[in-house]
């Protein structure tokens, strides 16, 4: 006879660590969940089955704040067992509100467990509710941009311009595979073309056919999590170059907007604006990049000003987007074309193999992705680009070049039609140059008179028509490379670069303790309440810089001062060098000394003696 196996026995869990949370973190909590609106609660309730058969001790909306709470929460972690502490530790206040009596704690780890899984399960399968006459589809993607548009506040100051990068995240399964190889979509290295690549990644995938275990996408598993994948990531502080499992997260970061009026020296930047999280699209380590992050930019709106976001994404499509070559590598079809079409401006670092020097028309050479006159001067065209290690003079040197080479390209004589044909017109015919040899009509005062080559009457052919395929050879650059312009517009790619230290380092531990959920779909749903907890410490650092601006401007006028001074004293040291060696005199003029370091004179105070001045030694 087999006897029944005995139950697996486990240490109790214990879930009275946590801390009460305060009434402003509950308040901000609640404000959270709620600004999802009852419609969106109502089809929750429908898809898990809430309310119907034995009333349960956890609603689905104090499961939701309990994560929030725990996202709050400094150095916190995405696990089962904090937030039912966060339950256990509300006031009987704090659990009338959301709607439930006191749990056991004997009880709290495995219901909240329970209800969590049928919460993330739900929004897996996805299901739709209507608000305000519009119908609203809820899925993960929905889920992680509502939780991050719904914790920034309607006061605060919104732009349409966005910085987009991706982070690593490893995942906590032990690995069964320990020779991993990567088989991402995307090269690992930026200056690897994609047609090589792709012969790569088609026999690394034939090579680990029947070897490893392979997932629906047809790639390579490593560990026991079945979601996550072989990638690669960049150096930091924390770890070296090289692969990795797990999964990549794309940011999307409200920076600055600006204005571009054609002058290639030349950009107006808009107000300040706090850098929060607006958007976040999680994948597994390796996917494509663009099936990602092209629809996570469309899909984002902006409210207008004084409104706060709202669950059915109302308001304006972004204006523009700085990333880097990680994604500007990708085909014109998969990533610059959509968000081109769309109205979405795209600023970005160019590849090594996207500043090749084409000749695809008889009047225009492509140059870093650019059409510009066949008659460009030589020193002009195959410019180096900026180096880390370049001094502050030779990276002004070196925009200056761009600057001058600008006026040599052609320009977009009005939209392009249905089709994706676009008229181009000529630098000469525009007015941005003039030339001796050439009849030219009306042309800018600011135009510079350039030399021709012998024998050359003739600027092009006229305006010229461009198919859509030359716009993958532009790759909808919206400022031209390396200019000044460019340089000033794509700065602020490095927003999205604290965004990541902020989720890695400073706000929050991104690594592979984070969490003990496996699986894609577990992993979205506990990091949109990360995103969450993240702006509110953004808008709170943001608040108290505002509130600081007096103190602040006073701060920087006083380090103005000093320097101010520095300069004066370094100058009256070089003019006074100066002197002495012109001169056989031998007289010297004192410094100037900055105004905020001149030396007050010290009063002596009643009953001291003053130092006495040494004598000089008798010889």
């Amino acid at each position: 006879m087999k006897l029944p196996k005995a139950p697996r026995r486990r240490a109790p869990i214990d879930v009275t660590q946590e801390r009460q949370p305060t009434d402003a973190e509950f308040a901000d909590a609640c404000d959270l969940i709620d600004w999802l609106g009852p419609e969106f609660h109502a089809a929750l309730r429908e898809a898990i089955g809430e309310g119907k058969g034995r009333p349960g001790s956890v609603p689905a909306r104090a499961v939701l704040v309990a994560w929030t709470l725990n996202a709050f929460q400094e150095g916190s972690r995405a696990e089962h067992t904090d937030v039912a502490s966060q339950i256990v530790a509300c006031s009987d206040t704090q659990l009338a509100a959301l709607g439930m009596s006191r749990l056991p704690p004997h009880r709290a780890y495995a219901r909240i467990w329970d209800k969590t899984t049928r919460i993330h399960e739900a929004l897996e399968e996805g299901f739709d509710f209507a608000i305000k006459g519009s119908k609203v589809h809820v899925d993960l993607d929905w889920w992680c941009d509502a939780l991050a548009q719904g914790s920034i506040p309607a006061d605060l100051p919104r732009s349409r311009t966005r910085a987009v990068d991706g982070t690593d995240w490893e995942t906590c399964g032990t690995f069964v595979q320990p020779d991993a190889e990567y088989d991402g979509a995307t090269p690992p290295d930026t200056d690897t073309p994609l047609e090589e690549h792709a012969k790569t990644l088609a026999k690394t995938r034939a090579r680990l056919k029947g070897r490893v275990p392979l997932g629906p996408d047809g790639r390579g598993i490593y560990t026991n999590d079945s979601g996550a994948r072989a990638g690669h990531r960049s150096a930091n502080n924390q770890h070296n170059a090289g692969m990795y499992n797990g999964y990549e997260g794309h940011l999307s970061v409200q920076t600055r907007d600006f204005t571009y009026r054609g002058r290639p020296g030349e950009l107006t930047f808009g107000p300040e604006v706090p850098n929060v999280i607006t958007a976040l699209r999680l994948t597994e380590a390796g996917a494509h990049r663009g099936h990602a992050a092209v629809p996570m930019l469309l899909a984002e709106r902006v409210p207008d000003a004084g409104q706060r976001a709202t669950p059915d994404r109302a308001g304006t499509s972004l204006s523009a987007v700085v990333w880097d070559r990680g994604y500007s590598l990708l085909a014109y079809e998969n990533a610059h074309g959509p968000l081109w079409m769309a109205g979405i401006q795209p600023t970005f670092d160019l590849t090594t193999a996207q500043r090749e020097q084409i000749q695809v028309m008889v009047d225009i050479d492509w140059l870093d992705g650019a059409p510009f006159s066949k008659h460009t001067p030589s020193h002009l065209r195959d410019l180096p680009r900026e180096g880390r290690n370049d001094t502050w003079d030779e990276r002004v040197r070196l925009r200056s070049l761009y600057d001058e080479r600008a006026r040599w390209r052609f320009s977009h004589h009005g939209l392009p039609d249905a089709d994706g044909f676009v008229r181009l017109i000529c630098p000469f015919h525009a007015g941005r140059l003039r030339a001796t040899n050439l009849p030219q009509g009306k042309a800018s005062k600011s135009a510079p008179l350039v030399t021709l080559p012998d024998g050359v009457d003739k600027c092009c052919s006229g305006i010229v028509t461009a198919a859509p395929e030359f716009l993958k050879l532009a790759q909808a650059q919206a400022l031209l490379f390396q200019t000044t312009a460019w340089t000033m517009a794509y700065g602020p790619r490095v927003l999205v670069e604290t965004g990541n230290s902020l989720i890695k380092d400073k706000y929050a531990t991104l690594n592979r303790a984070y969490t003990k959920l496996m699986g894609l779909a577990k992993r979205k749903f506990a990091l949109a309440f990360l995103i969450a907890g993240i702006n509110r410490r953004i808008v709170r650092a943001w608040r108290a810089k505002q509130a600081d601006e007096p103190g602040h401007r006073r701060r920087l006028r006083k380090f103005e001062a000093t320097r101010a001074g520095l300069v004066a004293r370094s100058s009256a040291e070089v003019e006074c060098s100066a002197s002495t060696n012109a001169t056989t005199t031998t007289h010297r003029s004192a410094p100037t000394a900055p105004p905020s370091r001149v030396a007050k004179p010290q009063r002596s105070r009643p009953g001291t003696r003053r130092p006495r001045t040494p004598s000089p030694l008798r010889t």
